[in-house]
């Protein structure tokens, strides 16, 4: 057995070395002839051809035996169908060569392909494989240009945790004593197992990328690669796998979170995609089959099937109501037909089998998620749904609730992530249940009041008024928020798991409505200062593409901002204030409503697991603030952990600079408290104390 990065000894080299080109097959016969022909016509020519028939129902044999028949070097194998690693595997154990390559039934290899490969990994003798690119197809061959590609070298491990640069199985042949040292294709993430081979290989020995193009990808809508579900369960999964040997390498570590989250959005925005799609063809069997499989990868993408998104506001509730009208003036019409009545009898009998394997299905991802930890005493009750200690940090924008949230994951029971932005209730409709609001731009809920009437109305008929449909969405909202606590918690190994997000200042007594026994961290700055960093941070996100429609500037304002920036002490001195009058009020009116209501709601109704925190104390006292924090959580609050957490995450160590040194473009920007004296006008201090007062004074500071 090779060391781990070191190919075995005194297999590098040999003259025409017999390769071994596996296709497994599975009702793709009509694909098949393009694939095989194309391997025949290489013009490295010492090769065998391996097709394995994977239980297909089609010609596949009859075409595979066909070629057979005519040339030595190709072989049929049939078995019963075992999924795509399966026939791979199987190909790879009844192979000869000493390299491999697997080609896909319909995909076609470019006629030097093996001459390619073979050069290469002569050319290289200490890599266990060598990779090249692809050139694009259409169902019926017609070819594209191909694609751009990054330079890849260096590190080949990193590249592979960020993307999986390979893109298909074609473009890589292997020495063969790589299955020897890593083992096979793992069945178990069938529609990524080639990527999760690449990653097991090039984490222990070097590999190649030469770059030429040798094969044609063909798209076309029976591609695996066209079920966004299994692209996003199996690839996720891939990923974790690589989890435990990332950890405590800070450059790999970053390439897992960015390859994961790469993964996770391209996949998880195809399936939400695909289930608004089904939601306005009124599909709701497989529409929930695809939220919950989205509620355990990808909880953010069932804001884009529900919520504004990328939708006009309403969008789908107005599709649905006009399907819905379209459907009832169908069943007037029908009911004139006796026979067409008892049709429809019948189809309503069968969505009713529907929705009960479909309650069966939500039983078992109970269960599930019951052996990784979350035990519920009932399915309906909110309050033990989740048994680790489970808090939020709320805040207004720009008020340190990022520091808070990094001071309090620091600790070694504590685990903290920021933005989940869980919770949103629609304006115009107050009677609408806690529901999942997973972006920040989403600022009215999952569903506006309309559609969610409409989206429970059809769930209802379809369903045959067995069940709530009301309930189902609660439950997978829950389901949904306690999936992302309850990764957190494992990946991190910690017992107490919370988020921070700004946003639910607004929301704390819908948090209540779904965890009641939470703790709720509330921190508070002096609303001036916030609103001095959040211009500041306007000015910033003005320029960023993704920022559009949610910081867009006014003209005066952003000449504000440049005249600021050329010179800000000649600014000031002048006179002009920072603010345009209407947004300083603006921000005045959010801040006092938001403040006062998150202080209220929090001691009404979490009484002692309600904690305050002013911004301003934890400037002067980080040490005592925090371990008041930390006993509201249970976690250890010893001076020794609390120092640290504290020391860890300071000013000067995150940013690199002394406190109060200002630098406008960054997020941390001063780190001062009453910094707001310098930039108000008097005409600003009069603007905001009309609105904000009184909210100021109860919360502890000085109109002075």
């Amino acid at each position: 057995m090779p060391a781990p990065n070191e190919a075995p000894k005194g297999e590098n080299v040999a003259a025409e070395e017999l390769v071994s080109v596996v296709i497994p097959c599975y009702n793709q016969a009509h694909f098949l002839s393009e694939a095989i022909q194309s391997v025949l016509s290489q013009t490295y020519t010492d090769f065998e051809v391996v097709v394995v028939d994977d239980g297909s129902k089609d010609d596949t044999a009859q075409v595979s035996a066909g070629y057979a028949a005519k040339d030595s070097r190709v072989r049929l194998i049939e078995q019963e169908n075992r999924g795509l690693a399966g026939a791979r595997n199987r190909g790879l154990a009844e192979s000869h060569g000493q390299y491999v390559a697997f080609l896909d039934s319909d995909d076609r290899l470019l006629e030097e392909a093996l001459e390619v490969g073979v050069r290469e990994l002569e050319a290289h003798p200490g890599c266990a494989f060598v990779s090249g690119r692809y050139r694009p197809i259409d169902a019926d061959g017609e070819t594209y240009s191909v694609p751009r590609q990054a330079r890849v070298g260096g590190d080949h491990y990193l590249a592979l945790l960020r993307d999986n640069y390979i893109s298909m199985p074609a473009l890589v042949m292997y020495r063969r004593w790589v299955f020897d040292e890593v083992g096979d294709f793992d069945g178990s993430v069938d529609a990524a197992a080639d990527w999760d081979l690449y990653l097991r290989v090039a984490r222990r020995f070097p590999i190649y990328h030469h770059g030429e193009v040798v094969a044609d990808y063909r798209w076309h809508g029976s591609n695996m690669t066209a079920d966004p579900a299994l692209m996003l369960r199996s690839t996720v999964s891939v990923l974790r796998g690589q989890r435990k040997y990332v950890e405590g390498n800070k450059g790999y570590e970053e390439a897992y979170e960015e390859g994961i989250g790469l993964f996770r959005e391209h996949n998880g925005m195809n399936l939400a995609k695909e289930v608004r799609s089904l939601v306005r063809r009124r599909d709701p069997r497989r529409a929930l089959s695809g939220a919950l499989v989205l509620a355990r990868y990808y909880p953010r993408g069932l804001g884009f099937v529900f919520g504004e998104g990328r939708l006009q506001r309403y969008e789908l509730a107005e599709q649905l109501e006009a399907r819905e009208k379209r459907l009832k003036n169908r069943e007037r019409k029908l009911r004139v037909a006796n026979k067409r009545l008892e049709e429809l009898d019948g189809a309503l009998t069968k969505e009713k089998r529907r929705g009960k394997r479909l309650r069966r299905r939500n039983r078992d991802l109970a269960l599930e998620v019951q052996m990784l930890g979350r035990q519920p005493e009932h399915p309906h009750d909110s309050a033990t749904s989740f048994r680790r200690t489970t808090f939020f940090v709320v805040g207004e924008m720009k008020s340190g609730t990022s520091w808070v949230m990094w001071m309090l994951d620091s600790h070694p029971e504590v685990f903290c992530s920021g933005e989940g932005c869980f919770f949103g209730r629609h304006q115009e409709t107050e009677d609408i249940p806690v529901i999942l609001d997973p972006t920040p731009s989403l600022r009215n809920g999952l569903l506006g009041c309309e559609g969610l009437r409409i989206w429970r109305s059809f769930m209802w008929n379809y369903w045959g008024k067995q069940g709530d449909a009301e309930e189902d969405l609660r439950n997978l909202t829950r389901l949904a928020v306690d999936y992302y606590m309850l990764q957190g918690s494992a990946q991190s190994g910690k017992r107490i798991v919370g988020d921070k997000s700004p946003l639910h200042t607004d929301h704390v007594d819908e948090i209540f409505e779904l965890y009641p026994k939470a703790k709720v961290i509330h921190v508070v700055r002096d609303g001036r200062d916030v609103a001095v960093s959040l211009m500041h941070h306007f000015w910033n996100l003005s320029k960023d593409a993704h920022a559009e429609g949610i910081y867009d500037l006014e003209p005066e304002e952003l000449a504000k901002r440049d005249a600021y920036r050329k010179d800000p002490e000649a600014f000031l001195a002048s006179g002009q204030s920072i603010f345009v009058e209407e947004r300083l009020r603006q921000m005045a009116v959010r801040w006092n409503r938001r403040t006062g209501k998150a202080s209220r709601e929090g001691t009404e109704l979490f009484g002692e697991n309600f904690l305050q925190l002013r911004y301003e104390d934890l400037l002067l006292s980080p040490e005592e603030s925090m371990q008041s924090a930390f006993e509201l959580l249970g976690a250890n609050s010893d001076a020794d952990t609390v120092s640290r957490c504290v020391q860890n995450n300071s000013f000067e160590r995150t940013t690199g600079r002394p406190r109060g040194t200002e630098e406008s473009e960054s997020f941390f920007r001063k780190g001062v408290a009453g910094d707001w004296r310098t930039p108000f006008t008097q005409r600003d201090r009069e603007v905001y104390e009309q609105v904000a007062g009184r909210t100021l004074v109860e919360m502890g500071y000085s109109l002075d």
